[in-house]
């Protein structure tokens, strides 16, 4: 990929163009977000599966607290009714 005095983009290959975005740490506590321009061979199917596998991947990620999600999720809401609500 090439860029211009004017920040204009040209490919040296033909495909798809993919932006992605990357937290950068600058010091103890300070980050700034990095965006990445890519060209990705393919044909547009090859392009939808990525896609589509990178979609995936960010909605099935693995819960960081995983006991306060589930108590968010209503998962333990039984827990503490009497006997006999809980039976019925």
């Amino acid at each position: 990929m090439i860029i211009g005095r004017d920040y204009t983009i040209s490919a040296k290959i033909e495909g798809w163009v993919e932006f992605t975005k990357k937290k950068i740490r600058d010091g103890m506590r300070r980050h700034h977000w990095v965006q990445y321009i890519n060209v990705r061979p393919g044909t547009r199917e090859e392009h939808r599966e990525r896609v589509r596998a990178r979609v995936h991947a960010r909605n099935n990620k693995p819960m960081s607290n995983r006991l306060w999600t589930l108590t968010q999720m209503g998962h333990f809401a039984d827990r503490g009714e009497p006997a006999s609500a809980a039976s019925s």
